[in-house]
C-alpha cells in the first residue's frame, strides 16, 4: 500500500477542484467547502472550476481561482480520445505543466469529473475524492437515491483516493453518519451529507500531512452501481410488489429532487407520470390496482384518480397523456435544511 506521509518539513499547499452538480441553492455547498478549510486553517492556494461557475464571482482569502480546461469538461472517452488530437493534446501538456509547477501538496475533488492520472499524481500526496455515499456498498452518482429506495436507516459519505476508475481508489475516511429521516428525499439527503464531510475534512487533510492516515483498498469488496439506469428500473408503481411504504419511498426518491427519471404507472392504456402521491391507510374495497374513483376532499389532490394498493389506498397526481418529461413544480424537497455552525463558513 502507497505510503501517503509527507515529511515535516514539507509545505501544505492545497488545491480543490470543484464541479458543477454540487449542492448550490440557499447555500452553495463548494463555497463553504472552500471557506470551512481556509478558516479552520487549511492553505488553500488555488481553486479550480468551470468557466462558467458562480464560484468565479466569489473571493476566498490567499486562494487564486483557476478554469478547468476544456479538454477536462467532457466525458471520459472523449477526454481520452482528445489525447490523441496532437493539437489538443499539445494544449493539455502545457496546461498541466503549468500546474506541477504550482507544487502542490495535496488536491481535493468535490463533485468533479473523470482526472486522467498525469494529473491526479502530480501533487505529493495525490488527489482525494469526496463521494456523497457509502463505499464501497454504493458507488455511483445516484447513491442517495438508491438510499431512499432501499429505506437505509442511516448515510454517511467517503473520502477515498482518485485512481483511474471511478469511485474505486483506496477509502482514506467516512463521514459522520446521518439519520436518515421519515420524509427524507434525495436532495435533502445529499445535502446533509455533504454538510457533515464539510465539517471534518479539515482534520483529515492535517492528518494526511502528517503522516497518520492509513488507506483501505476497496479491492474484493462488492457494492451497488447506483446509475440513472438502476433507478428506472425502479421508476414505475408494481402494484402487486409495492407496499404504501414503498409507494412513499419511490414518490420521495424521483420527486424529491431533478433528475431526468420520472415516476410512472400504466393508466388506462398509457404510460402516464406521477408528479405526486397521497397515501390513504386503511381497509378498503377494490382489486390490486384497480381505479376505484376520485378523490373528494378539498385541496390539491382534489378529483384526482385513486387506487388500491396493497396496504391501503393511493390519490395520484398525474401529468396529462402524452407528457414525456416529469414537471418538477411538484418537488417538495429543498437543499436549504437548517445548516448548523454556519459561522464556520463564513469568511
Amino acid at each position: 500500500m502507497q505510503n501517503m506521509a509527507a515529511t515535516p518539513r514539507q509545505r501544505e499547499k492545497v488545491c480543490v477542484f470543484i464541479g458543477s452538480h454540487r449542492p448550490a441553492s440557499r447555500r452553495d455547498s463548494g463555497a463553504d467547502l472552500v471557506r470551512a478549510l481556509i478558516n479552520q486553517g487549511v492553505k488553500v492556494e488555488g481553486l479550480y472550476v468551470r468557466p462558467g461557475d458562480r464560484l468565479n464571482h466569489q473571493r476566498f482569502k490567499g486562494c487564486r481561482i483557476h478554469h478547468i480546461p476544456a479538454i477536462l469538461r467532457q466525458p471520459r472517452k472523449k477526454i481520452l480520445k482528445s489525447f490523441s488530437d496532437p493539437d489538443r493534446n499539445a494544449g493539455w501538456q502545457e496546461w498541466l505543466e503549468t500546474f506541477r509547477r504550482e507544487n502542490y501538496s495535496l488536491g481535493v475533488v468535490y463533485f468533479g469529473s473523470w482526472l486522467p492520472p498525469d494529473l491526479f499524481s502530480a501533487p505529493r500526496l495525490g488527489f482525494i475524492n469526496f463521494h456523497p455515499g457509502p463505499l464501497p456498498a454504493l458507488r455511483g452518482f445516484e447513491a442517495e437515491t438508491w438510499a431512499i429506495l432501499s429505506d437505509m436507516q442511516s448515510f454517511y459519505g467517503t473520502v477515498h483516493r482518485v485512481s483511474e476508475q471511478y469511485d474505486a481508489g483506496e477509502i482514506i475516511w467516512r463521514t459522520p453518519a446521518v439519520s436518515i429521516r421519515r420524509r427524507e428525499t434525495p436532495a435533502s439527503l445529499l445535502n446533509r451529507t455533504c454538510y457533515a464531510g464539510i465539517r471534518h475534512i479539515k482534520s483529515l487533510v492535517k492528518l494526511m500531512h502528517r503522516g497518520e492516515v492509513l488507506p483501505v483498498s476497496q479491492e474484493m469488496m462488492n457494492g451497488v452501481h447506483a446509475s440513472i439506469q438502476l433507478a428506472r428500473t425502479r421508476a414505475h408503481i408494481n402494484w402487486t410488489e409495492d407496499s404504501l411504504a414503498g409507494i412513499d419511498r419511490k414518490n420521495r426518491a424521483f420527486n424529491g429532487q431533478y433528475i431526468p427519471v420520472p415516476l410512472t404507472l400504466e393508466f388506462q392504456g398509457e404510460r402516464r407520470i406521477i408528479r405526486n402521491v397521497l397515501i390513504l391507510k386503511g381497509r378498503f374495497g377494490g382489486g390490486l390496482g384497480e381505479h376505484v374513483g376520485e378523490y373528494g376532499k378539498r385541496g390539491s389532490f382534489q378529483g384526482m384518480p385513486v387506487f388500491q394498493a396493497l396496504d391501503g389506498q393511493v390519490v395520484l397526481d398525474l401529468m396529462p397523456p402524452g407528457a414525456s418529461k416529469p414537471d418538477r413544480a411538484s418537488v417538495f424537497a429543498s437543499y436549504d435544511d437548517q445548516i448548523e455552525d454556519e459561522a464556520l463558513f463564513r469568511e
